[in-house]
Formats: structure tokens, sequence, C-alpha cells
């Protein structure tokens, strides 16, 4: 499979996000709700953005404050970032707490520049 660069000049990022503790208690239970199943989907997911040749970054960006450490992975690709937004979650729901999680890897990344997928 091949993925598009956004331009010849500039790296592909990919921006995965994710939260490993998924039990806010005002919301609908969705998905997989055991943290351990969570950070597994995450461990395995990872790796495998990391081992393609046309990805040159990953940021994992985790919106329940778990910080996967970087280190296990053993790639200068990876970037692990970590918020705890759960009473954004709370306060207007789920898909306003992805945005702010969108929001706080790109003003926290160092891999993050305007275009990334």
């Amino acid at each position: 499979m091949s993925y598009p660069s956004c331009s010849s000049n500039q790296p592909v990022t990919v921006l995965l996000t994710g939260s490993v503790w998924q039990n806010y208690p005002l919301l609908d239970k969705t998905g997989i709700q055991n943290p351990v199943e969570r950070l597994k989907d995450y461990l395995c997911a990872i790796p495998y953005w990391l081992s393609l040749s046309e990805v040159d970054h990953v940021v994992y960006c985790d919106a329940s404050g778990f910080k996967i450490p970087e280190e296990i992975f053993d790639s200068p690709k990876f970037e692990s970032l970590a918020f705890d937004l759960k009473e954004a979650c709370l306060e207007k729901g789920k898909s306003y707490a992805e945005m702010v999680s969108l929001e706080c890897a790109m003003q926290h990344s160092r891999f993050l520049t305007r275009n990334f997928f």
C-alpha cells in the first residue's frame, strides 16, 4: 500500500489518537472498555505505522493522560503525547474531547506540521 506525501518537501506524519482509560461514567459504553485491552490495541497499531517506509513520523496522543513510553518502540520516528481530557469529555462529549486532543497534539508535538494524516 502506498500513501501520498503532503508535498515532496514535507515529511509524512501520521497522528494516532486514543484513550487508554475510557471509563467516563456519564458516557455511553461503546467499544472496548478494558484499559489493558485498549492499550494492547494501541501497542499493536503503532509498530505497524512505524514500519511503513512512506511514513516519516508517528505521533500517538492519548486523551486519558496515559503516556506510552517512547523508548519501548526504539524508533526516532515515534512521539508519545498525553493529555488528561476527562473534564472536557464530561462537559461537552467525546467529539469535543477529540477536537481538543488534536489541538493539544498540534501545539505540543515536535513532528506535526500543517499537514498530517
